[in-house]
């Protein structure tokens, strides 16, 4: 299991599912499978468990990839419309100061989210198309080696991207 670092201690990086258990009242009814309980995540720091929350890191976790707040909101809807996008910014907070998640800013500085991840991850930014690749290297492992000896720097995370174009859009 990855751990990820909090103010005071670490959270293991979470890896649920929703299943669909049927409707009520109109609604899909979702559950958690496989990993560790989200909801055990946010009452161990002292936060409430609210349907929201447990939509949006669904979305998160089965996006595969960046996704902006736009993005995630209508993802969200689609689960269940009763879910505001004010909400939407309000769990994307909470699972940033959890460390749970990754912000970055790509392609002309859209903000967009992804699922936490090691810092051993390129961001390879198509300008053409907009797709974001990662690409493991050990240069980012190379890189904070440095920052740490020779510039006696400690960095909290490495996030590197690199604009081009992908293979995809070159031909």
């Amino acid at each position: 299991m990855v751990r990820l670092p909090d103010r005071h201690d670490s959270i293991p990086l979470l890896t649920h599912r929703y299943l669909t258990t049927g409707t009520l009242g109109g609604k899909r009814q979702l559950s958690y499978c496989d990993g560790m309980n989200l909801d055990e995540a946010l009452r161990s720091h002292g936060h409430r468990v609210t349907q929201a929350r447990r939509v949006v890191w669904d979305v998160l976790e089965n996006a595969g990839g960046h996704l902006n707040v736009h993005q995630i909101s209508d993802r969200v809807h689609q689960l269940d419309d009763s879910i505001n996008v004010s909400s939407v910014y309000r769990a994307l907070a909470l699972f940033d100061e959890m460390h749970l998640v990754r912000e970055s800013r790509l392609e002309d500085d859209a903000t967009t989210w992804e699922v936490r991840h090691e810092d051993a991850v390129i961001h390879l930014v198509c300008s053409t198309c907009g797709e974001v690749h990662h690409h493991d290297t050990e240069l980012i492992d190379a890189l904070r080696s440095h920052l740490e000896s020779d510039a006696n720097f400690a960095p909290n995370m490495i996030d590197v991207r690199v604009s081009g174009v992908c293979r995809k859009c070159a031909v």
